[in-house]
């Protein structure tokens, strides 16, 4: 039986994108040789890499072609930063200790390991990366 590995991004309100994908040794030499540094970032304790707008296209079509698939868990229009703070149910003037607080608290219901669903983690996990970008430090 083939396991299925989940490669997933979502795209951020300026047309950047973060994915977050299994190690895989090919994907991540191929995506350091193509996208220059300024473009690429790794953060460590979310296991994600965020690319810049410019080279969304093509980490995609990377990620289907090491992957065989690849998931869009959520696209961010220019409006949708208010949507995600509703779905944390918090105001926009909140602060990230806030976001995560409140991503925390929802996700002891939502989570599929105690009765929630996949999609509403995955929804409220892209809601708090679009807070994180936006809320004031």
């Amino acid at each position: 039986m083939t396991r299925r590995v989940a490669a997933q991004f979502h795209r951020l309100a300026d047309g950047a994108a973060i994915f977050k994908v299994p190690f895989h040794a090919g994907w991540v030499s191929t995506l350091k040789s193509s996208v220059p540094f300024p473009a690429r970032d790794w953060d460590p304790p979310t296991r994600t890499w965020e690319v810049d707008a410019a080279y969304v296209d093509f980490a995609v079509r990377l990620t289907k072609t090491v992957f065989g698939h690849v998931e869009d868990v959520a696209t961010f229009a220019t409006d949708a930063p208010a949507d995600a703070y509703r779905t944390l149910h918090l105001r926009e003037t909140a602060p990230a200790e806030l976001v995560d607080a409140a991503f925390r608290v929802l996700a002891k219901t939502a989570h599929p390991d105690a009765g929630g669903s996949h999609e509403r983690m995955l929804e409220l996990a892209a809601a708090r990366d679009a807070c994180r970008s936006l809320a004031p430090r």
